[in-house]
């Protein structure tokens, strides 16, 4: 049974600790034929939530979600927040590989690759298979005359390869986009029966045409309630503390803080040794490094470890400085280079260089044996941050101490992707310790956003900076700017709004406000309608196959019929001011009250190009062409807002 670290406590047999996630499919090209594509946990959550199906019997929803992957793809991606889980995920699936859900599951070749190795050697990527066969050296630490390419290759020529590749979102920002599409295209041209899973952060990812995407949800009670039993069974948390622990989580569940497993782990842990938890995650992975750097370790490591030799470096300012070097992303970096930066930070702290190199060298082990916080990488003498969140606290840490001057600031915000953490921690940080500084920042976030909204095509790279730190930035004053920035700028944001990764974070802010929703809804409504109108042209065929010769009177009793609305919705909800639209107005009529002309006005309104324009009232025409009854039938098919609104 393999062994996994449950984070700051031990290592434990895999099952006896883990909590399988909860997909999603997100994918919005898939068929509909019987039934709506949810995955099965989904889909009795949807039942009990919304439909109050007293029926289901205890024990018959399972966190089974994993088996079923691959059910209608050979390639996936599974995605999901930092530290939802998505590395132990493929630990789950290497662990039970024969109980997936794959013909003759038994017989297929399991390989892991941590996708950061793919340019181990330099700008130039490995050949695919020799990466397999890196992959597998480094996973077994067997030599490579046991994975010879050959061998490799029967088994892709044969579609009997089960291929995970971790953390596609950890690979350098400029080398991921091309790593990625030459994953994709090479896969598509081995055995379809073969079997590719990718895990990346969800936020800004971008998924391949045709590769299924299936997302880690947040955690909920039950996961979080399960893990605690599991970790009870274990030894290591008291039950008495169980209901006390599980009502203050309660509250940073309903805050939207406690949604991920690592934080779940270190919350665990903070709550043993100060009975209360944090409430941020700056709060969080401060006291986490107090904790298992100096207030623990002191005590349980001095017999073993020479703390006055250590103590020296055992400081944020070390791990500022492995932060620095270990960017982009948290690249490992050699113990040479380590060892040189502390013996030339803390050369005034020994006697001589000899003592200096030995605390170093004791530092590295001490951090490998105890702290679980900056540990040992895949390659010889090569060293990492534990987990992507710590090494962007320590960074965000180190632009706070070391940039001053806050346009050199957003010059180091723009290096890092939209899936980063970075960016809201660094405000936090201002905002707690230097408010003036803070301000400043974020007066300059707003100019730079202001210069983007006034270009023709921009990305919006200074407000998808601004939005992510929208999420520590509670000011009266910026919160308003921010709203009317959202106002002033539809045009440019509808029309640029595939470059816009945050969208469920400008809806939470305008959600909060119903005077913002009105406006939201009235400036945005030409579009939102445009967007409807166009999504169901798009789609209404799909349906049209499904009712065939029928009337909706006859299917609408028929079991997973109501999924049918509920797909329209989520595939129409695609950005902030539709899901405004389509949560506060009736649009079951929406076809009724178009004519060619209006839509033709109505799209040059929301300024599409004539080619577009053309294309939709094709499709246009040809739904006018249907007999005004299946019209009806098709629009309380596809136009009747469901209750599955909320669970989005």
């Amino acid at each position: 049974m393999t062994q996994k670290l449950i984070y700051l406590l031990d290592q434990f047999e895999f099952e006896k600790f883990y909590v399988p996630p909860i997909l999603r499919c997100t994918s919005t090209e898939q068929e509909i034929s019987n039934h709506v594509h949810f995955v099965r946990r989904d889909y009795y959550r949807y039942r009990v939530s919304y439909y109050h199906d007293k029926e289901r019997k205890v024990g018959e929803e399972s966190y089974d979600d994993w088996r079923y992957i691959f059910d209608n793809s050979g390639i996936v991606y599974v995605t999901g927040g930092p530290g939802y889980g998505k590395s132990l995920f493929l630990k789950k699936i290497i662990n039970d590989f024969e109980k997936i859900n794959i013909f003759n599951s038994t017989e297929y070749l399991v390989i892991y690759g941590d996708l950061k190795a793919f340019y181990s050697e330099g700008d130039k990527p490995l050949s695919m298979v020799t990466f397999l066969q890196d992959s597998m050296v480094k996973e077994t630490l067997m030599d490579r005359k046991f994975f010879p390419i050959e061998m490799i290759e029967y088994y892709l020529k044969l579609g009997r390869c089960l291929i995970l590749f971790d953390a596609l979102d950890e690979v350098e920002k400029q080398k991921r986009e091309d790593l990625h599409k030459r994953i994709i295209a090479y896969f598509k041209n081995q055995n379809p029966n073969n079997k590719i899973c990718i895990t990346s952060r969800s936020r800004g990812f971008i998924p391949e045409k045709d590769v299924e995407v299936f997302d880690i949800l947040p955690l909920d009670r039950e996961q979080i309630e399960s893990y605690v039993d599991n970790i009870i069974k274990l030894g290591k948390f008291d039950k008495k503390d169980k209901k006390i622990f599980l009502e203050q989580a309660e509250v940073l569940v309903n805050k939207g803080f406690l949604n991920s497993f690592l934080i779940l782990s270190l919350l665990i842990n903070i709550y043993k040794a100060e009975r209360e938890l944090p409430e941020n995650k700056m709060e969080l992975y401060q006291k986490c490094f107090e904790y298992i750097a100096y207030k623990r370790e002191k005590e349980k490591t001095k017999a073993k470890f020479d703390w006055n030799l250590i103590s020296y470096m055992m400081k944020e300012n070390t791990f500022m400085e492995l932060a620095r070097m270990c960017f982009p992303n948290n690249c490992d970096i050699g113990k040479k280079e380590i060892v040189e930066m502390l013996c030339d930070t803390y050369k005034g702290k020994y006697t001589s260089m000899v003592e200096t190199e030995r605390a170093a060298e004791n530092f590295l082990i001490f951090c490998s044996d105890r702290t679980e916080l900056f540990v040992p990488a895949a390659g010889e003498d090569r060293f990492k941050f534990f987990h992507r969140s710590f090494f962007e606290f320590f960074y965000a840490q180190y632009i706070f101490v070391r940039v001053s001057n806050v346009e050199k600031v957003y010059e180091l915000l723009k290096k890092f992707d939209v899936d980063s953490e970075v960016f809201e921690l660094t405000l936090a940080m201002m905002k707690q310790k230097d408010e003036m500084r803070y301000q400043e920042l974020v007066e300059y976030l707003f100019d730079e956003a202001d210069k983007e909204a006034s270009m023709s095509r921009t990305k919006f790279v200074a407000f998808n900076i601004l939005t992510l730190g929208m999420q520590v930035i509670d000011d009266n004053i910026y919160i308003q700017r921010y709203i009317d920035y959202i106002l002033k700028n539809s045009e440019q944001i509808v029309r640029n709004i595939k470059y816009i990764s945050s969208d469920y974070i400008i809806y939470s802010l305008i959600n909060e406000n119903k005077e913002y929703v009105d406006k939201v809804n009235k400036i945005y409504n030409p579009y939102s309608t445009a967007h409807v109108i166009i999504s169901f042209l798009n789609m209404y065929q799909e349906f049209d196959t499904y009712l065939g010769q029928r009337k909706y009177q006859e299917i609408k009793e028929e079991p997973g019929i109501e999924f049918f609305s509920g797909r329209f919705y989520v595939r129409t909800l695609e950005n902030f001011y539709v899901r405004f639209f389509l949560e506060n107005t009736d649009y079951s009529s929406i076809l009724d009250e178009i004519s060619e002309e209006k839509f033709e006005n109505l799209m040059i309104q929301c300024k599409l190009t004539k080619r577009r324009r053309e294309k939709y009232q094709r499709l246009l025409s040809e739904y006018l062409l249907l007999d005004k009854e299946r019209q009806s039938n098709l629009q309380k098919m596809m136009l009747t807002n469901p209750r599955i609104v909320k669970i989005i």
